[in-house]
């Protein structure tokens, strides 16, 4: 199995249909063992339900709760890993979130603290995770984030989504140059929309689906399954000589013209 000794961490778990959670499917059938963090909710325990019933037929290693923006819980979390697992092989990236903004109304009805909050949980977060655990990352380690084509579009409805995802590409190409010479990889997968709760969310999330399903060169788009293996080869040794890379998981969307 490709990952067969192998030790990871999976950020950003929601539920069983989540990104982070196909992510772990990928892995623990390639051998991996794994450990996830998932968002709490001082509102409820439900989110700590959802994520432990995701994946505890993999049996990880431990579930921990983690606001990204709380240094404590980071701690915590590099705690549990030293604890737990004693070093790292990957680190899966899968904490998003852009929430701001009038409907139809674009990037500049965006309030500043929104854009705060946006940036800090899908863009400081990927950064913070490498201060944090960058020590313990194993020589050829990897780390795989997430990003999309409003990165480098404008996508209407994903404004502040965009101004997110630039910025994650833009420190997985200065985190590559930082770690590349202990021989750690960091790479980005653009995925085509698929239906998280996020997505879901977003009232245009139906169109501009059927706006890719229309236009992408393959048939179907890929599944998350897909998108999780895209991240499982960045990971691998197979992409031994790939870092700073953006790919494009969207079944052809990116390269069709007007």
């Amino acid at each position: 199995m490709l990952f067969e000794g192998k030790k990871g961490l999976i950020l950003g778990l929601l539920n069983k249909r989540s990104l982070a959670a196909a992510c772990g499917r990928f892995f623990h059938e390639q051998g991996a063992r794994l450990a996830f963090t998932f968002e709490p909710s001082a509102a409820d325990d439900r989110r700590a339900r959802m994520a432990m019933q995701a994946v505890e037929a993999m049996r990880p290693a431990f579930v921990l709760p983690h606001d990204v923006r709380d240094d404590a819980q980071g701690q915590a979390l590099r705690d549990a890993v030293e604890t737990h697992l004693q070093g790292l092989d990957f680190i899966v990236h899968c904490v998003s979130a852009a929430r701001g903004g009038q409907p139809g109304e674009g990037l500049s009805s965006v309030a500043r603290q929104d854009f705060l909050a946006a940036m800090d949980i899908s863009v400081y977060s990927l950064i913070n995770s490498v201060r944090l655990l960058g020590p313990m990352l194993s020589p050829g380690a990897a780390i795989v984030t997430f990003s999309y084509l409003s990165s480098e579009r404008a996508v209407p409805g994903y404004e502040l989504l965009g101004l997110c995802k630039a910025g994650v590409e833009a420190g997985v190409r200065h985190l590559a140059a930082e770690l590349g010479p202990r021989g750690v990889r960091v790479n980005a997968v653009s995925a085509s929309p698929f239906a998280s709760a996020s997505a879901l969310s977003n009232p245009g999330y139906e169109a501009l689906r059927g706006q890719y399903e229309a236009r992408a060169a393959l048939k179907p788009l890929p599944t998350l399954d897909d998108i999780a293996a895209t991240a499982g080869f960045l990971a691998s040794p197979w992409s031994g000589g790939i870092t700073g890379q953006i790919v494009h998981a969207d079944a052809g969307y990116c390269i069709m013209g007007a």
